[in-house]
């Protein structure tokens, strides 16, 4: 596994633990994870979707 399948990975665990918690601050929390880091990285996300993120 290369490290980009591993940040890859690791981002997809949060997103997987968030829906099933019904919270990503939470699963950020439970996985040692900056919540900073993750939102951004949804923001960016949605914004290749062409979605308008407030």
């Amino acid at each position: 596994m290369t490290q980009e399948q591993y940040i890859i990975r690791r981002k997809l665990n949060i997103l997987e633990l968030g829906e099933k918690l019904g919270n990503i601050t939470l699963a950020c929390k439970r996985l040692g994870v900056i919540v900073g880091s993750i939102t951004m990285t949804l923001k960016k996300l949605l914004e290749s979707l062409a979605l308008k993120v407030y």
